[in-house]
């Protein structure tokens, strides 16, 4: 999920709506599904196709009017807000949403922005949730935290890769 937030002199890319990735999407593999509630561990991935970065600015003091908004910088505090197709083999099977609060913005730092991320994915057969710290770095690592369907009761971690142009990957690694 890759989002550009202009910051005094350089470009920053945020973790938001995200949820987004789409042009030139590779195909995404899938192991035999934990369908088989014997099975300990899978392996389920995605390519995702970004949707356009929304960005709610509150400003560094509290909400903004409309005009200071058009006119301000994000600051600690700003949520991004995103819907994000999931796709395999070019086909649309599903979706990724949720939120990323900023926790921490500093040009001079590395890494320049600190993010608190909650992504809910609905993929064929349920859904899975995840949450955790994120930078601008291409790559995001999220704990699963739970799911529905035949994800009731996964546990594990998705990895989220930023290639640019807004697409994707993301890949469920899966334990009971």
């Amino acid at each position: 999920m890759r989002r550009r937030i202009v910051v005094g002199l350089g470009v920053l890319t945020t973790l938001g709506a995200a949820a987004a990735l789409w042009t030139g999407v590779a195909n995404a593999q899938s192991s035999p599904g934990l369908a088989d509630h014997h099975q300990k561990a899978a392996t389920v991935s995605f390519d995702v196709h970004f949707s356009k970065f929304f960005l709610i600015d509150f400003g560094t003091t509290g909400v903004r009017s409309v005009e200071d908004i058009r006119q301000s910088d994000p600051s600690k505090g700003d949520v991004s807000v995103f819907q994000d197709q999931l796709l395999r083999s070019g086909k649309v099977v599903g979706r990724q949403g949720g939120t990323c609060t900023i926790i921490s913005l500093d040009p001079a730092a590395k890494p320049a922005l600190q993010l608190s991320c909650t992504v809910t994915y609905q993929v064929p057969g349920g859904t899975i949730a995840s949450q955790g710290l994120a930078t601008e770095a291409a790559v995001k690592h999220l704990v699963i935290t739970g799911g529905t369907g035949r994800y009731a009761g996964v546990q594990g971690e998705a990895t989220l890769t930023e290639f640019g142009n807004d697409t994707g990957t993301v890949v469920f690694h899966l334990a009971r």
